[in-house]
């Protein structure tokens, strides 16, 4: 295993049972092997989403796609992540069985609790457990494979992490899900608040931790940068580029959807995976489009960004129906409404 993590502490020394030892881990490297393309979902509230606390660096599932295409050679895998900031388990039930039903991924990541044990949140534990089981049903349900997730330690006294993602461990041993475990991890690992950027948070070497503590677990490390990344590398503020922002919100379409608070899915064509330590044009444009929020409705975060070879156009068009097409072709974006939508 190529990772290491902060401080010289290995990920060669924690146990991953909780994710190898569940026949799902079996059928993932089945599918794996199979090398048809595969889509990879990502649910889960503000941690997922992975904006405003990096300051212009990848999120964990922006590292994972950049791994899953470069390393891994899975040039054709699609990586969406849904995730929305302030997001409950009541909040994903509401959405996250639609981006399924859309979307038809191959494996689902769930990465919710951090707002639900709140003690400002009226998610009781028992409605967290309720919720929570239903969307693995609605994953299980999709022929999808689901991976639970607890989240990294918290310093806010206000949450109560260790009830809530207890409840996510019951359910991962009684439903025989794979789990992994970060808060567990990081606490084996004394990984503490300087990977966070508030109290709850990770910033950018927090996602970094968690983008290796995820390949680690389901043994798809292979040789990647993120092999050879350090925490100097990805230190401090880091400049997005915005011409993408700016070609979308030229758009009358875009524009309308953006008013009036609605969910936008945008295909993105031909577009570089760019420097492994920063969001590239696509997930900078992502950042900003997703977090302008006129009237703090929850539709108003739901808008996805979908990558794609140019090759792949015309068939992914087809298959999500996405309301606008950015194509980056020698350099140059065109930006368009889509056919379907």
């Amino acid at each position: 295993m190529c990772f290491g993590v902060p401080e010289d502490k290995a990920l060669d020394g924690v146990d991953f049972g909780l994710v190898r030892n569940r026949p799902s881990y079996t059928a993932l490297r089945a599918r794996m092997r199979d090398r048809r393309p595969m889509t990879w979902l990502f649910l889960g509230d503000s941690i997922t989403h992975g904006c405003v606390h990096t300051y212009g660096r990848r999120s964990y599932s922006e590292y994972l796609a950049w791994h899953i295409r470069n390393s891994l050679g899975r040039k054709d895998d699609i990586v969406i992540n849904t995730a929305v900031s302030g997001a409950t388990t009541v909040d994903a039930l509401k959405c996250d069985p639609i981006w399924i039903e859309r979307y038809k991924p191959d494996v689902v990541f769930i990465w919710y609790g951090m707002n639900d044990c709140s003690t400002s949140c009226t998610v009781t534990e028992e409605q967290y457990r309720n919720n929570m089981n239903k969307l693995v049903n609605c994953v299980l349900n999709s022929g999808a494979i689901a991976i639970l997730q607890t989240a990294q330690p918290s310093f806010d006294s206000k949450r109560k992490t260790k009830r809530y993602f207890d409840i996510t461990r019951a359910i991962a041993e009684e439903r025989k899900v794979m789990l992994i475990d970060h808060l567990e991890i990081w606490k084996s690992l004394g990984v503490g608040k300087k990977y966070l950027d508030d109290s709850v948070h990770p910033n950018a070497m927090g996602h970094l931790l968690i983008a290796r503590t995820i390949a680690s677990a389901l043994d798809i490390t292979g040789d990647s940068g993120l092999c050879t990344l350090s925490n100097r590398d990805i230190k401090g503020k880091a400049k997005c580029g915005d011409d993408l922002k700016r070609a979308i919100l030229k758009q009358n379409y875009a524009i309308t959807l953006i008013e009036q608070d609605r969910h936008m899915r945008v295909l993105c064509a031909g577009f570089s995976d760019g420097d492994i330590c920063y969001k590239d044009a696509v997930q900078a444009a992502e950042d900003e489009l997703r977090c302008t929020v006129h009237n703090k409705r929850f539709e108003s975060m739901t808008r996805h960004f979908i990558k794609v070879g140019l090759a792949s156009l015309a068939k992914a068009e087809e298959r999500f129906s996405p309301h606008i097409v950015a194509i980056c072709d020698g350099g140059v974006v065109t930006v368009r409404k889509g056919y379907l939508s």
